[in-house]
């Protein structure tokens, strides 16, 4: 199944300030101001692009990206399609998870699941602390999950090979906002500017609500109204302690981000190439 027309649209319309038609949260890394400079045009991200419209697809090949980096996992890419790109562009599919791990949906969606189950269970609103604590806990697991390192050796070392990368998952705010932060963090970028990064996902709020809606209005329209009112900013956003939460595993786990690279089979020659080229 892929993503409904109305989603795409409502998207669309949601997300004014976004380039590229058909997804949404899309941006390009480059410029922050930090110790070291990212050089523009070389590493986007985004939401997934099962949307995406012959009119976007042109302003990809515009910006030059040369290889997609889907971290969705196998059963996500099946329920919601894959991305629509031209045939110039190599997709590579690098799950932070498989399936047999029980990355079945995406963390928000995941998220959200849980708010219905325990709003109905309990015959109250929603908390939003407890999806609070729910995204702390999927940050934390990001980091210790086999598939998290092959993403990220994938992405530095084709980056550091000269390709141009879009990186994304399905809202392209946790998977992809925390392994975006470890290749920045890993080239110089300070943690303030990669947090600032990180951050601008809210700007896209509107537009995931939009294109979450829209597809419960197409596959229950019965209920969507009353689901689409249980869309907390908790888990269509992102809050700077989700990021803290993920780099504070790692240093749990690795010590730092550059020895999680190391871990993912990153070695010194690779990190110099890969700073040379970000910057």
């Amino acid at each position: 199944m892929t993503i409904s027309s109305a989603a795409t649209t409502a998207s669309s319309e949601n997300n004014p300030d976004n380039p590229v038609e058909g997804i949404w949260n899309f941006r390009d890394v480059g410029g922050a101001d930090s110790p070291v400079t990212i050089r523009p045009g070389v590493l986007f991200r985004s939401s997934e692009l099962s949307g995406l419209t012959p009119a976007g697809a042109q302003t990809l090949r515009a910006f030059g990206v040369t290889d997609l980096y889907d971290l969705r996992s196998p059963t996500e890419i099946a329920r919601t399609g894959s991305d629509r790109v031209d045939s110039g562009i190599r997709v590579h599919e690098v799950p932070f998870a498989t399936p047999a791990a029980g990355e079945e949906r995406a963390p928000h969606e995941i998220a959200y699941r849980q708010m219905m189950i325990e709003s109905m269970t309990a015959g109250r609103s929603p908390d939003p602390a407890s999806q609070v604590n729910f995204m702390l806990a999927e940050y934390r697991r990001f980091v210790e999950l086999p598939g998290t390192l092959v993403a990220l050796k994938a992405v530095a070392s084709q980056l550091a090979s000269g390709a141009t990368a879009l990186v994304h998952c399905a809202a392209g705010k946790d998977r992809t906002g925390l392994l975006v932060g470890l290749v920045l963090h890993a080239v110089g970028v300070d943690y303030t500017d990669i947090a600032a990064d990180y951050l601008r996902s809210n700007a896209a709020i509107g537009a995931m609500r939009a294109h979450i809606s829209a597809q419960m209005e197409a596959a229950e329209p019965e209920l969507a109204q009353t689901m689409a009112a249980m869309l907390s900013d908790e888990v269509l956003g992102v809050r700077e302690e989700y990021l803290d939460t993920g780099f504070s595993q790692v240093a749990s786990v690795f010590g730092t981000p550059e020895a999680m690279l190391v871990a993912a089979g990153v070695d010194a020659t690779g990190l110099t190439a890969l700073r040379a080229a970000l910057t």
